[in-house]
């Protein structure tokens, strides 16, 4: 393991100092790059120094966006397919191995709610909402249900912002539908769900949406993508942050009137 990770990280190196040369030589800034991209700044930066894991779905989007040739492109679709070869690809089935050998999972998500914790009807709106593909949707939505089973043996902390709560993929029926799976969740005994009310005053900065595997890796949830990071030194640093982000949130009943109070304003006549 410890070899592969090394791998990883040379990979992920490779492919960043790669990515820097061509934005440079099209003289990009990371702020013009992300946006054509479709990606966050911080997401480029990350890439760009080699600390999370691209796929070549994510070669490809910075590709169009940088203008690239074929043989360019070729190149950084090269540096993208090492995650076939040293198996650490961040696919549905991949993430849920890493969470079923998983005996404790910290999740936090700020524009959407989880995988772990939603419906079907949900994961496809916000599927829908990004570039996957149609078997990329049907791939996730098939591995859902066995994803959401480990909730019955794996303790699972998850941390929702409000906005999380008002965001709608779907429509209001599927929304509303979403909300009340989330309020029958919280009867379960291994998961505890907290939600960051949108008033609430913060005192850190969280870069992006995670997951973090017990202390063993932390997959990064930025924009439409997840990307890899299992490297050991960054993995205090997000456990520290999750601790930071979870005092914050709200829990038990207040956390239940919370969405209650979201799906009433959903359900009103005026929507």
């Amino acid at each position: 393991m410890k070899r592969r990770n090394t791998e990883q990280r040379e990979w992920c190196k490779q492919f960043g100092a790669q990515l820097r040369s061509f934005r440079e030589n099209c003289l990009l800034t990371i702020y013009d790059l992300a946006e054509s991209a479709g990606y966050s700044p911080s997401t480029i930066s990350r890439l760009e120094r080699g600390q999370v894991t691209p796929t070549i779905e994510t070669a490809e989007r910075l590709s169009t966006a940088l203008g690239l040739d074929g043989e360019h492109t070729a190149k950084l679709r090269e540096l993208a397919s090492f995650r076939d070869k040293t198996e650490h690809a961040t696919s549905a089935s991949d993430v849920a191995i890493r969470e079923a050998q998983a005996s404790q999972i910290r999740i936090f998500h700020w524009a959407t709610i989880p995988t772990l914790l939603q419906t079907e009807s949900y994961m496809r709106g916000v599927l829908g909402a990004t570039s996957a593909s149609q078997e990329t949707i049907e791939a996730a939505c098939s591995s859902r249900l066995p994803r959401q089973s480990i909730l019955e043996k794996t303790i699972v902390h998850v941390v929702l912002s409000e906005y999380a709560l008002r965001s709608q993929f779907t429509n209001i029926a599927d929304h509303l539908t979403q909300l009340a799976f989330l309020l029958e969740l919280t009867r379960a005994d291994r998961l505890d769900i907290g939600i960051i009310p949108s008033s609430r005053t913060l005192t850190f900065l969280a870069p992006c949406s995670f997951q973090v595997y017990d202390d063993t890796g932390v997959v990064f949830l930025a924009d439409d993508t997840e990307f890899e990071c299992w490297e050991s030194e960054m993995v205090p640093k997000f456990l520290t942050l999750f601790a930071e982000i979870k005092s914050a949130a709200s829990y038990g009943r207040e956390m239940m009137s919370m969405v209650e109070k979201v799906m009433q304003e959903l359900g009103s006549p005026s929507h």
